[in-house]
């Protein structure tokens, strides 16, 4: 990511604003504020459609690991509300 949380918050900031766009999803950093190393976001999405919601989920994973090969996905939770 960088070298100071300067610049760690402009790559999250970046990161956010990418995936808001591209997938139309709620994301907010929600842990590790002041830690320079790690981030963890919350990525939430809705709709009527169980599939629709588990393709976007698989995209945004997929594009994340093609795109930021400094990111790591450490561990992915999903939860339903049904």
């Amino acid at each position: 990511m960088g070298k100071s949380l300067k610049d760690k918050r402009s790559f999250t900031h970046c990161f956010e604003s990418k995936l808001k766009s591209k997938f139309n999803v709620a994301i907010s950093e929600i842990d590790d504020l002041n830690s320079v190393r790690f981030a963890n976001f919350l990525v939430v999405s809705v709709s009527n459609s169980y599939n629709t919601l588990e393709k976007r989920l698989n995209n945004i994973t997929e594009y994340i690991n093609k795109t930021y090969l400094e990111v790591e996905i450490v561990e992915l939770n999903r939860f339903n509300l049904i």
